[in-house]
């Protein structure tokens, strides 16, 4: 995490003395930390193939960081900027989307009372990782139409199928779900996209 106070910042950082050319913008390190982190990655392949990666910290103590512009690194992959601060003992930071762990979603069978996807989660970092996986599922707005989630291992919730991977380094891992639909013959079943 690299991270540049606001104009605002009350704080006071101390970089000794530094020479600085006129016209010149230099990046000056102020100090150096190791912070005790749980990853973990949440992936929506609806969405996007990437999944998104974020950081739990508890400080053995306060800590305050003023809010800046910050740039952040994963595993020499440059992530993205956001805004950032920080002030307690835990926090949770999102970093954006990780390009080594993957969810690619394919539709298998595409049949009016029946579909089918298989799910490729895949790890290319060098260490494990806890994976999250979310999918959106059809809530019917017709009492005449049950919907059957067929999805072993899944947290079902209302509109949710959740599965929770670990996956080694380099590990690929297959999911294969389906849902079906049951209404009276005569009734045309609308399901949503077909991706």
């Amino acid at each position: 995490i690299s991270t540049r106070p606001t104009a605002d910042d009350n704080m006071l950082w101390s970089a000794g003395k530094k020479t600085i050319l006129a016209g010149s913008r230099q990046k000056i390190k102020i100090s150096e930390e190791i912070w005790p982190a749980a990853f973990s990655y949440l992936a929506r392949p609806a969405q996007s193939r990437q999944a998104f990666i974020s950081a739990f910290i508890n400080f053995p103590e306060a800590r305050k960081i003023p809010p800046g512009q910050t740039t952040f690194f994963y595993q020499g992959a440059l992530l993205g900027k956001s805004n950032f601060s920080l002030s307690g003992r835990q926090e949770f930071i999102f970093f954006g989307q990780a390009p080594q762990v993957t969810v690619t979603r394919q539709l298998q069978s595409d049949q009016t009372r029946h579909r089918q996807w298989r799910l490729e989660a895949r790890n290319d970092l060098a260490t494990p990782v806890k994976l999250r996986i979310e999918e959106s599922t059809p809530q019917a707005q017709d009492s005449r139409i049950k919907v059957k989630l067929l999805a072993a291992g899944a947290e079902e919730k209302p509109g949710q199928l959740s599965w929770e991977l670990g996956l080694a380094a380099g590990e690929e891992k297959t999911i294969i779900y389906g849902i079906d639909f049951e209404a009276p013959t005569d009734m045309e079943i609308e399901s949503g996209s077909s991706q």
